[in-house]
């Protein structure tokens, strides 16, 4: 009974029992220091189901009760390189320790200038615009003119000095 009571003193608890197993591991940087911090991004392949943990102070991780499958593992912490492992496979009551060492992110910068410059045809002198089938559909016009319509093109105006027949304006 003794032997028994001994034996179960000295028994480490297994984290990676059940249906499932887990990942463990450690960031470090390229001199071997711990990175603590660092976000950990673990994504089953098959399910694309992602899981996330942050490194302790000790630049440790670890992911328990995983589902067996493909996975991979994706570390990023700001002025480090992102690192990645990829075809990690887990199966019941594996554990499988993967620890990752992280480059110094290189400086730079990048700017992207995006747009088109708007089409002018130079040899024309005349302003228009379309309206659209659409736009006649579907707006509402409670006047029930036509003239409604070129309202809807920038630079009209209504000439309100004539009460039986308005007229549009353009540009003035």
């Amino acid at each position: 009974m003794l032997a028994v009571c001994l034996m179960g003193c000295f028994v480490r608890p297994s984290y990676a029992q059940g249906a499932g197993g887990q990942i463990e591991g450690t960031v470090r940087d390229e001199q071997a220091a711990v990175l603590p911090g660092a976000t950990v991004a673990l994504r089953n392949e098959q399910t694309g189901v992602t899981r996330v943990a942050v490194s302790d102070s000790n630049g440790q991780y670890r992911f328990p009760a995983l589902a067996p499958g493909t996975y991979g593992l994706r570390i990023e912490l700001q002025g480090f390189a992102t690192a990645e492992a990829k075809d990690l496979t887990i199966t019941i009551g594996l554990t499988l320790i993967r620890d990752l060492v992280m480059r110094l992110q290189s400086v730079s910068e990048t700017i992207t200038v995006a747009g088109t410059s708007p089409v002018v045809d130079t040899t024309k002198a005349e302003i228009a615009g379309v309206v659209t089938h659409q736009q006649i559909e579907t707006l509402p016009i409670n006047s029930r003119q036509y003239l409604s319509l070129a309202l809807l093109m920038p630079g009209t105006t209504v000439d309100g000095t004539r009460s039986f027949f308005a007229t549009v304006n353009v540009g003035g």
